[in-house]
């Protein structure tokens, strides 16, 4: 699970949990103390979500909004790949028409239109 906060300076979102060191879990040899690459995916979906929402509200002239977001990638399913994700806002003023709205930048997030994409690999 991957945590995002926005912070005072606009745009710049805090992954909350990890430092960018990538590591594996201490069963496949690695020492557990860091984040995944599978938890990157995650905080590149969470990040994203949590830039383009501040954004949206910035538009709004919404300033003083606290903003967490948290992605789950859950990989159990044999064929897809399932990102659960958790949005929380909260400020003075969010109306639930301003919520109506996040949830379609929500929708078009651009590391979800990404991922949404059929994704292949070419070797370079």
């Amino acid at each position: 699970m991957i945590k995002t906060e926005n912070t005072v300076d606009k745009f710049k979102t805090k992954i909350v949990e990890h430092e960018i060191f990538v590591d594996t879990t201490t069963d496949k040899g690695g020492s557990g103390n860091y984040i995944r690459p599978h938890e990157l995916l995650e905080a590149a979906f969470a990040s994203c979500l949590n830039i383009s929402i501040q954004n949206e509200l910035n538009k709004m002239s919404i300033n003083d909004a606290s903003v967490v977001t948290k992605v789950n990638l859950r990989r159990d399913n044999m064929t897809d790949a399932i990102f659960e994700y958790q949005v929380e806002i909260k400020g003075e003023n969010i109306s639930s028409e301003i919520e109506s709205q996040i949830k379609e930048i929500i929708r078009t997030c651009p590391v979800r239109r990404t991922l949404s994409k059929v994704i292949k690999f070419e070797e370079k």
